[in-house]
């Protein structure tokens, strides 16, 4: 497997002038599509970790799209989103050549202690890939709902699933698992 992470930018942090290479950004196409189509040479499967969005926005930007476009182009198989602090959609594209690509478009924040409700929701990614003499593809995916609980001085994190009414209540941001579940959904049916 090649993993590759690309960023947007630094948030204003200027990169060191000793190591321009500590980070990958995606600001120069042309590198970034040579490193992908090397990365595709020399593995079964290619996954990209892509910090870029909108902060606070649900749904992709212009940027993740056209980004999205170029990684479905050049052979990636998964795509794993962060940066807009909320879950984002998730989506299987097939390119013109008929190659499939598994979108996480943001993944929301896994642990965190913002203290909008929506902001407690986050992600964990899960797919299956297979390889045949064919190839490699995804075979099966899903996203688990993920809630912060911030109960000072613990925070940490839960499945969905496991959230109760009972930590609910001992949270410092008010949020009920009915309402998480149904931003959740709604944000996942866009």
């Amino acid at each position: 497997m090649a993993l590759l992470n690309y960023t947007y930018g630094t948030n204003g942090i200027p990169l060191p002038k000793d190591a321009p290479w500590c980070v990958d950004t995606l600001s120069d196409q042309d590198r970034v599509v040579k490193q992908l189509r090397e990365a595709r040479r020399c593995a079964d499967a290619l996954i990209v970790f892509a910090h870029w969005g909108t902060e606070y926005s649900y749904t992709p930007d212009a940027f993740q799209q056209a980004w999205t476009n170029i990684f479905l182009e050049n052979g990636v198989d998964v795509v794993v989103g962060s940066h807009p602090h909320l879950l984002q959609p998730v989506e299987m594209l097939t390119g013109e050549d008929g190659h499939q690509m598994l979108v996480y478009y943001s993944l929301g924040n896994f642990v965190s202690c913002q203290t909008q409700a929506p902001r407690l929701l986050g992600g964990m990614a899960i797919f299956t890939l297979h390889k045949t003499t064919s190839g490699t593809r995804v075979i099966a995916h899903t996203l688990k709902p993920l809630v912060t609980v911030q109960s000072y001085p613990l925070v940490t994190t839960y499945l969905l699933s496991d959230y109760t009414p009972e930590l609910a209540a001992q949270q410092a941001v008010s949020a009920s698992p009915a309402y998480l579940q149904e931003l959740f959904d709604t944000i996942m049916t866009q």
